[in-house]
């Protein structure tokens, strides 16, 4: 599994330069020894496995990896601005705040950014895990700025439908 934060890209006055709107990606692994010996590899050979994302994981990776990369990326011309973090409702991303509906046409990534993602990385052979994240890294950072553009694009249009339906999903 991955967290991927993203913004709608916009241009930087300041910079005098677009920024992307991608802020980044990241795996929930950890690496730890392998506790027996296959034909594969030996007993002890440090091996990278998933990670359950529980409410703390999800926090350190927060305050670990999203916030300091939106620090850092974030265009200087709208440092002024309030940043709102939109998250997707699993149960160890809930906050106290309101979120919007529970509803992958309410999330611009898995309205059509995970798919961009995922199509670029299917392209690369992958023949482990390490391969299949390092792929998935590199298809993230591959995508160009019109790609989660117009997919923000998709978002406001599904957003406008459901102002229209009264909120409903007719």
């Amino acid at each position: 599994m991955f967290l991927c934060a993203v913004a709608h890209p916009r241009w930087d006055d300041v910079r005098d330069e677009w920024f992307d709107g991608k802020i980044g990606i990241w795996p929930f692994i950890e690496r730890v020894a392998a506790k027996r010996s296959s034909r594969n590899r030996p007993a002890g050979t440090m091996e990278t496995k998933p990670l359950s994302v529980t409410k703390e994981t999800y926090i350190n990776a927060l305050v670990g990896h999203v916030i300091p990369a939106v620090e850092a990326k974030w265009p200087q011309s709208c440092r002024h601005q309030s940043i709102v973090m939109q998250h997707d409702n699993a149960p160890p991303h809930k906050v106290e705040a309101f979120q919007p509906a529970n509803s992958p046409d309410m999330n611009v990534l898995d309205l059509g950014f995970f798919n961009a993602i995922q199509s670029l990385q299917y392209t690369k052979e992958s023949r482990s895990i390490d391969e299949l994240i390092t792929n998935t890294v590199d298809a993230f950072n591959e995508l160009s700025r019109e790609t989660l553009d117009d997919t923000f694009v998709t978002l406001q249009t599904v957003m406008h439908e459901c102002l229209l339906a009264s909120g409903g999903n007719q």
